[in-house]
């Protein structure tokens, strides 16, 4: 799904391109979830660099506190969640993981287990039925 929109409320009249990956991102937002990379815990998993980051863009790179971001699931540098390892940069990397096989894995288009696990119990539905996944009946 590819598609463009212009709104000058949101992107002060900028055309972005919106992909499902983004859709998705923004959509999970919705339902309460932060970023991945804004868990507390993230400087175990991952490095912050904001030196070739536009100041603007600098916000989005904050860690929240411990009660702001319970940790659910496991640290996941591929949930859609997580933004990719060179977002916002001119050049380098913004967020480096600790375990460099990581690099190119972080952020994804799609959600993941852990995103939708993370969801479901969030929401107390914490269901699984073998044949269609998680689901949730209230």
């Amino acid at each position: 799904m590819r598609a463009r929109l212009v709104d000058s409320v949101a992107t002060s009249g900028r055309e972005i391109k919106l992909q499902i990956g983004i859709a998705t991102h923004e959509f999970i937002h919705s339902l309460g979830s932060r970023h991945e990379h804004a868990r507390y815990d993230r400087d175990d998993h991952i490095t912050v660099d904001l030196t070739n980051v536009a100041w603007e863009m600098q916000d989005q790179f904050g860690k929240g506190g411990d009660l702001a971001t319970v940790n659910y699931t496991p640290y996941e540098y591929g949930s859609v969640m997580h933004y990719s390892a060179n977002t916002f940069t001119s050049k380098g990397y913004s967020l480096k993981p600790k375990i460099g096989r990581y690099l190119q894995t972080e952020g994804s288009r799609y959600t993941t287990f852990y995103d939708l696990k993370m969801l479901n119990i969030y929401y107390n539905c914490p269901a699984l039925d073998k044949a269609v996944g998680y689901f949730c009946t209230k």
